[in-house]
């Protein structure tokens, strides 16, 4: 199952990126350790996005604004017409604009941007780099030479607090994605957390029948 809205790239992007900072909290890295810590704990990462998709070849730049809320298993991202929810068991997508909502199964191991898909079900595949900045926080590079790896390279930036400030990759054709995070925090979970709400009279498609 892969998670695309309307055939574009940048939406599948920003899945991977959602996806990417509990998965690369499992590297070996001290500043991953404290991440994961959070992430085991139950912890959910809120914050509001800014994500960037540069294609490399066109240049081209599209940008997309919204919130987002991550777990170890879950996330789910309000932008300004579309609510997606994603668990361990199911996908839900609403369309404002079609006043559509979808509804299908979720199974990690049929989903080609899960955490084992673009980390190549290893994190030995890539290289890592952790470095200082002063009085500020971490930055965390990781390379890969490895041509079945999504990314050939990943650079996080995390505060002292190990807040993830951004997360910028480059692919195997160098398309660039960045998402920037702001106001970003790790708070207690909760079940209302992750629900979306959507009109009564949606049209409900529902592909798990």
């Amino acid at each position: 199952m892969i998670i695309v809205f309307n055939g574009s790239r940048k939406w599948s992007y920003l899945i991977i990126l959602i996806l990417i900072i509990p998965a690369l909290a499992r590297a070996q890295s001290s500043v991953f350790d404290k991440l994961r810590q959070k992430f085991d704990s139950g912890e959910i990462f809120k914050a509001q996005l800014n994500h960037e998709f540069i294609d490399s070849y066109t240049h081209d730049t599209v940008s997309t604004d919204g919130d987002i809320w991550i777990g170890e298993k879950r996330y789910k991202i309000i932008l300004k017409d579309r609510y997606i929810l994603v668990d361990s068991v199911t996908s839900k997508v609403y369309n404002a604009i079609k006043n559509q909502l979808i509804i299908s199964k979720y199974d990690p191991k049929e989903d080609d941007y899960a955490p084992s898909r673009f980390l190549s079900g290893s994190e030995h595949s890539y290289t890592i780099h952790q470095s200082k900045m002063d009085s500020y926080g971490y930055v965390i590079k990781m390379t890969s030479t490895d041509p079945f790896s999504i990314f050939k390279q990943v650079e996080i930036e995390v505060t002292n607090n190990y807040i993830p400030k951004y997360i910028k990759t480059v692919d195997q054709t160098d398309n660039e994605a960045i998402s920037r995070f702001s106001d970003g925090k790790f708070v207690k979970g909760t079940a209302k957390m992750f629900t979306i709400s959507y009109p009564k009279n949606a049209e409900v498609i529902d592909m798990r029948k």
